[in-house]
């Protein structure tokens, strides 16, 4: 899997401008910041994602879209997730397994 995913990450370097933002912001609002934290464990410590790849910011509107290069993320007040922008293809195609296991613990949780 590793090795996937660091072929994953050549392609990214590839696909996406240098000048892009973060491969995939989660927005959160300001009362689900407990579980930005949890994403951000999940992510880093359980996943070994690169943390440079990924952005989480607070925001009173989680859902509003913003640009990003592959997928924007958001938690609602709620405690709901969506997906505002998802570039699907551009997910398999950078971060293949991985992307599977990150979408399956997001599902999970």
């Amino acid at each position: 899997m590793k090795f996937t995913f660091s072929i994953g990450l050549l392609i990214i370097f590839y696909l996406i401008p240098i000048e892009a933002k973060e491969v995939i912001l989660f927005s959160y609002h300001p009362s689900q910041s407990q579980m930005s934290t949890t994403l951000k464990k999940i992510m880093h410590e359980n996943m070994d994602f690169p943390e440079d790849l990924v952005e989480f910011i607070e925001s009173d509107e989680p859902c509003k879209r913003k640009e990003v290069s592959a997928a924007h993320i958001c938690i609602k007040e709620n405690g709901e997730m969506d997906f505002p922008i998802i570039y699907t293809e551009t997910m398999k195609e950078t971060l293949g397994v991985f992307w599977n296991e990150v979408r399956n613990e997001l599902e999970n949780n």
